[in-house]
């Protein structure tokens, strides 16, 4: 089982630091929000002098992997990607440890797979526009769909494990 996850999160990780690298996997959209929140760093204020219709959070949160970028000497796009794919792991490992609990008769292969499903959907399906926010949604808000699945069925989530859930499904719906 650790050797399928260790694979499935090199094989992942490998397509993110790729797509950073690609150019005409460099989605326009993710790269106006990364010159806005750059921008927001050398003091420029969000709807006064960048000119935006789109909900802050995005531009907020895109402040962190810019500012890494700028610390470090490093590309924008390669930090927002990886910190994406950081969230990816997260959002893999809820859905795992939720469906641990409430199918706890499944297979370690069988949980493996639908990890490595999820992941897929998150990171591969979609393609060009991995890393807007719809995809962001999405990875956010995957566990709390499984999480949902589980207390319908009867099934009791750990407080902390909710949290988690909730916190990062609040953050995707914000955006």
């Amino acid at each position: 089982m650790l050797m399928a996850a260790t694979t499935l999160a090199l094989l992942l990780g490998a397509v993110i630091v790729t797509r950073s690298f690609e150019i005409f996997s460099f989605n326009h959209d993710v790269a106006w929000i990364l010159y806005c929140a750059d921008r927001m760093l050398d003091g420029d204020s969000l709807y006064r002098e960048i000119v935006e219709e789109n909900p802050p959070l995005i531009f907020w949160l895109s402040t962190i992997p810019a500012a890494i970028a700028r610390a470090l000497g490093l590309q924008q796009l390669l930090v927002f990607n990886l910190m994406l794919g950081a969230v990816v792991g997260v959002s893999c490992i809820l859905v795992h440890r939720v469906h641990s609990l409430a199918a706890s008769a499944a297979t370690s292969s069988y949980r493996i797979g639908l990890v490595a499903l999820v992941a897929c959907v998150e990171v591969l399906a979609p393609g060009y526009e991995f890393g807007q926010r719809e995809n962001i949604l999405l990875i956010a808000v995957m566990p709390y769909v499984f999480a949902a699945a589980a207390c319908a069925a009867g099934h009791a989530l750990p407080r902390g494990l909710s949290w988690g859930v909730g916190l990062l499904a609040g953050i995707g719906l914000a955006l």
